[in-house]
């Protein structure tokens, strides 16, 4: 309580002395608002572009995940027992892989780079699916801030 009082004494004091215009100032509210929203601007900046980024970067990575469900699924059409990997990878690559990879909203088909299926002797097939992000404009605004994922690359399995 004492202390208090001495802190007060002290401020009323300083405040007789300053000039008339300095009192003014230190009780004039205006232009806080505007100085605290420049002070705050760039942290919103920075937090809505972390945020965008990365929903972009999870859109990219679910679609992709997608793609590679859906040349999975489609591979039944194609599919002869004792078939060889390759040629089964071949017939997805050229005849369905070019339409599967524009279903996406945020793909763009001269991105993928390797589409790969594996058949193994339990007649489980795999695709795996790779998507380059090098160059991609939310890998850009996203390295930024720390964010920088080279490329996708999703897996899907399926027993014939």
């Amino acid at each position: 309580m004492q202390t208090h009082n001495i802190a007060t004494k002290f401020f009323r004091q300083t405040m007789r002395c300053a000039p008339l215009a300095l009192r003014r100032f230190a009780h004039d509210p205006s232009g806080a608002v505007s100085t605290e929203f420049v002070i705050i601007l760039p942290a919103l900046l920075m937090i809505f572009t972390l945020i965008a980024s990365g929903s972009m970067l999870l859109v990219t990575s679910a679609e992709v995940q997608q793609v590679s469900f859906e040349l999975t699924r489609g591979s039944l059409r194609y599919y002869e027992p004792g078939m060889q990997a390759d040629a089964l990878c071949a017939d997805l690559e050229n005849e369905l892989a070019p339409s599967v990879v524009k279903t996406g909203d945020f793909l763009q088909p001269s991105r993928f780079t390797n589409i790969t299926c594996d058949l193994d002797a339990n007649d489980a097939l795999s695709v795996t699916v790779t998507y380059d992000m090098t160059d991609h404009p939310m890998n850009i605004l996203g390295s930024y801030i720390g964010l920088e994922i080279a490329q996708f690359t999703r897996t899907s399995k399926m027993w014939m």
